[in-house]
């Protein structure tokens, strides 16, 4: 064999070998700006069994409720179990294992443990919402005759074990404790043109509070409790407060709207705001703000699009605005960017952060996350 012939043999080896490892930088920098790709075909759950519908995530199941009962799916759309419960308007709402079905239009309700009954709630009005914790300890918000609001807390045997009336103010957001020690409920009164919330905080075993806050010209719309720490949501910002209604630290929205929110994951507190430049002037498009559990801003990502819906578990931030959706990790990066088939309603992650699920008007779409791009 000639040298010309072995040096010719030679070089197309290596540049075999250089195209080759040419490819695997390609993939891996492509990998590393969007490690992940969303689906484009999701498992579409038919429309006739979600009409007048609601649904949640228990762990890695998609409870989607109707007029009938509770359907539940896995992250493929495959049917697992159902429970049959008939409502002229269904609400659902999960912790753990308890699942909380209401019907808005009457006082009846049901906190389940999977498919089994753990114990049955009838009010004499409407329920207009209903909490569950991890113990099975629920909070119901129903209107009574001679009251705007009352809240109403049941054991885990059903029992009744606290109940505070309102007065003025009408319930829009209430949570208990971890150790079902200590409640707080959020209110909103107007009064001559004028709102404003007023929050309070309670022992179980005294209806007189423990303390009180009033946010003047604010609107709440949500209340959590975790661990000895309660935050309050409204339109102008979020409030950290103690069990004892003392006012530790907050995070203001300074002008910007709020597009939309996910706060039931303390280490992973998250809200869509929109966007502005140095001067404050409105911009296109939504920021995503990353929280510490003591409301410091850690990371702020900036999207094209105005978000109408997101949700946060774990590491992860997904959000949707119509059609777009952007998956984040809580540090800022962006993991995965797609479009829906539909314009989306609502939308939630599963607790593996693999997939997720959206309510596109009548139809519940489950959408696939995998690696690559």
């Amino acid at each position: 064999m000639s040298k010309k012939i072995k040096w010719n043999k030679q070089l197309i080896s290596a540049i075999a070998v250089g195209a080759v490892i040419a490819v695997l930088l390609i993939w891996w920098a492509l990998s590393m700006w969007m490690p992940y790709h969303i689906t484009d075909t999701p498992a579409e759950i038919p429309s006739d069994t979600i009409s007048e519908h609601d649904f949640e995530i228990s762990g890695n199941s998609l409870l989607l409720m109707n007029t009938m009962g509770i359907r539940a799916y896995d992250k493929n759309g495959e049917y697992i179990w159902d429970y049959a419960v008939k409502t002229a308007n269904p609400f659902i709402t999960v912790s753990g294992n308890k699942i909380a079905v209401a019907d808005t239009e009457n006082g009846q309700a049901v906190i389940l443990k999977k498919n089994k009954v753990y114990y049955e709630i009838e009010e004499s009005m409407p329920i207009s919402s209903i909490t569950v914790n991890n113990d099975g300890y629920s909070g119901v918000i129903s209107s009574e005759h001679g009251y705007r609001s009352v809240f109403t807390v049941y054991d885990d045997f059903g029992n009744l074990y606290f109940k505070w009336h309102s007065g003025q103010n009408y319930i829009v957001s209430a949570d208990i404790s971890d150790n079902n020690k200590n409640m707080a409920v959020a209110g909103i009164s107007t009064t001559d043109n004028n709102v404003q919330t007023v929050i309070n905080f309670f022992n179980m075993n005294n209806t007189t509070p423990i303390g009180q806050a009033v946010l003047d010209g604010e609107v709440a719309y949500k209340l959590n409790y975790f661990g000895a720490k309660v935050y309050v949501l409204t339109d102008k910002g979020i409030y950290l407060y103690n069990k004892k209604g003392k006012l530790k630290d907050s995070y203001m929205f300074t002008g910007r709207t709020l597009h939309a929110f996910a706060l039931d994951d303390k280490d992973n507190l998250a809200v869509c705001l929109s966007r502005t430049d140095e001067a404050g002037s409105m911009l296109s498009g939504s920021q995503v703000i990353s929280l510490s559990e003591n409301l410091k801003e850690k990371e702020r990502v900036s999207l094209e699009f105005e978000a109408s819906c997101m949700d946060a578990k774990n590491d992860r931030i997904l959000v949707s605005g119509l059609r777009n959706v952007t998956l984040l990790k809580k540090s800022g990066r962006i993991l995965a960017e797609g479009t829906l088939k539909n314009d989306a309603s609502r939308i939630k992650l599963f607790e593996n952060g693999k997939s997720f699920v959206t309510l596109e008007g009548s139809l519940a779409s489950v959408y696939s996350i995998k690696a690559g791009f």
